[in-house]
């Protein structure tokens, strides 16, 4: 087979794929061994970056130059200052292209073409940062493709569609909903449409607002996160317990307050 990846930038997460001999679509590992290489970097200083899980841990712990989530301000004028250098959506979205892609050349050798897929509900001044991101990872980008129409494809290898489907994608940080008509791998996007900014993150900061509320009516304290050693991995894993348990009890170290136990309940987190 030749030696194609596609590759899903998301907002979150992001991951490779590629076709095995049997033509079939698998998803290759990172260099940690991992399916999905976390969207978050970590300037160490100006010119070293840590890109990955490992740079996630760094998030909420008010270490400096941590950065995710950026996919979201693709398209627009957003910088950060890391030490004496600006960057922006686009160069964190090209370190991230060129630390994926690497991973998977050190396994199965350099690409020789690439697709990209993207949110169905994107603007072009969004599309065209993509490219330029691409552009500056080195990429050769053969075709770019929504990603509602990517998973309808996908699905369309081993399954017999006929007629018309809703694809309903709730991502890390975008919400897309597409109507498809399908016959066979003959796919027609009939209409699309989205929301640019709501996705898992939402989700993570609507948990954040009920801790915070509890924590107040508790203490009579502002909540700190910095201060209750509380980061995103500790959302997201008390979000993902809300998903199979009917409530979750977390349980906090204050610096002023000392210990605290909040309870959030699955009915309240809907």
């Amino acid at each position: 087979m030749p030696n194609i990846i596609g590759i899903d930038l998301g907002t979150t997460t992001t991951l490779i794929a590629t076709l095995s001999q049997s033509g079939d679509a698998i998803i290759v590992n990172n260099a940690a061994g991992e399916k999905l290489t976390q969207s978050a970097i970590w300037f160490e200083d100006a010119n070293r970056a840590l890109i990955g899980s490992e740079a996630k841990k760094f998030l909420g712990t008010g270490t400096p130059g941590v950065f995710a989530e950026f996919k979201r301000e693709m398209g627009t004028d957003k910088s950060w200052t890391v030490g004496s250098k600006t960057v922006t959506p686009v160069e964190l979205s090209a370190l991230l292209l060129k630390k994926v892609v690497a991973d998977y050349a050190d396994q199965f050798g350099q690409p020789q073409s690439v697709v990209i897929t993207w949110p169905a509900n994107y603007r072009n001044e969004q599309r065209e940062a993509t490219k330029e991101a691409a552009v500056r990872a080195g990429l050769k980008v053969e075709y770019y493709i929504e990603e509602p129409t990517a998973a309808a494809l996908y699905y369309a290898t081993d399954t017999a569609l006929d007629g018309k489907y809703l694809v309903y994608d709730f991502g890390g940080g975008t919400f897309d909903v597409t109507l498809i008509e399908a016959h066979g791998n003959n796919i027609t996007v009939l209409y699309q449409d989205g929301v640019q900014q709501l996705g898992g993150k939402d989700l993570d900061n609507a948990l954040l607002k009920l801790i915070g509320e509890n924590f107040r009516a508790k203490t009579g304290d502002e909540f700190d996160a910095v201060d209750c050693n509380f980061d995103k991995l500790n959302v997201e894993s008390n979000k993902h317990t809300l998903s199979t348990r009917p409530s979750v009890q977390i349980r906090l170290v204050s610096g002023k307050h000392g210990p605290i136990t909040i309870d959030v309940s699955r009915d309240e987190f809907e």
